[in-house]
């Protein structure tokens, strides 16, 4: 049974990929490729619901032991973080709403976007970043030599949007990393 959700997340994965970010397709935004995203996040969430313990173990186990360029252009594509735009949504653009008016101020009043769960405003993406984010930067920091080097650049830049994305939207989690940094040093000094 444990294989079977693992390779139903991975089937998933490849889906997601494949649709690939729906900022910079070349084809632009369809109607058909955006319901697919949905089917796949709806999906992720219902694995999730059926045993979340194994659900956060395989999470943590990509992101501990992944190709990084791997996990992420699975973020990539569910996240959408290279771009913020509407470029090329032309015959969206009645059914987008601008920046300006979805763009809700985050502050400590509403725990930076996020919910008393502590995940996001973007149902499974937040769950996912909840499990994530701290081992992956922590990954980050562990290959920071790596990522510097001058045949990274495009690796590092990634680093860079996929992490002022989560900043930006998903705020609550992206402090509670940060003020878990400076308390893990604490800890290890007691």
């Amino acid at each position: 049974m444990k294989r079977t959700k693992s390779n139903l997340i991975n089937i998933l994965f490849r889906i997601i990929k494949r649709l690939g970010c729906p900022h910079c397709q070349p084809r632009g935004r369809s109607f058909t490729a955006d319901q697919l995203r949905g089917k796949v996040r709806l999906s992720l969430n219902k694995l999730r619901i059926l045993n979340q313990r194994r659900f956060e173990k395989y999470f943590l186990n990509l992101t501990l032991h992944g190709d990084l360029v791997h996990i992420l252009d699975i973020f990539h594509a569910l996240c959408g973080y290279c771009s913020e735009s509407n470029v090329g949504l032309a015959h969206y653009s009645p059914y987008i709403p601008t920046k300006s008016e979805t763009h809700v101020r985050q502050t400590y009043s509403n725990n930076f976007g996020n919910t008393h769960l502590g995940v996001g405003p973007k149902g499974i993406d937040g769950f996912i970043l909840n499990i994530v984010f701290k081992p992956f930067v922590t990954r980050l920091i562990m290959m920071k030599e790596y990522l510097m080097s001058s045949e990274n650049v495009a690796l590092y830049g990634e680093c860079r949007a996929f992490l002022t994305c989560i900043k930006e939207n998903h705020g609550g989690i992206f402090r509670l990393v940060v003020f878990s940094s400076l308390l893990d040093p604490e800890k290890k000094l007691k």
